[in-house]
């Protein structure tokens, strides 16, 4: 079990990592980026989060919480497998 965690934790973080470049990325593209998403309404709504929390195996109180969107829960849960 707390194998699972600690897999869930580092794949938290590799997509974290792996999202970064991109987030530079946007951030560059600034106001273009933003006027296109506010049009289009249907990607606000794709782009909603879930959180799901995670218990940590070695304490009773730990726990870790992450909060993704479909596609993000999609390639996580696929690298679970």
């Amino acid at each position: 079990m707390k194998r699972d965690v600690l897999i869930a934790a580092f794949a938290s973080l590799s997509m974290i990592a792996a999202a970064a470049p991109a987030a530079a990325k946007a951030a560059q593209d600034g106001d273009q980026s933003a006027q296109s998403s506010m049009t289009t309404g249907a990607s606000a709504k794709a782009e909603k989060k879930t959180c799901k929390t995670f218990n940590d195996t070695t304490s009773r109180m730990k726990s870790t919480r992450l909060c993704l969107t479909k596609a993000e829960w999609k390639k996580f849960e696929d690298t679970q497998k």
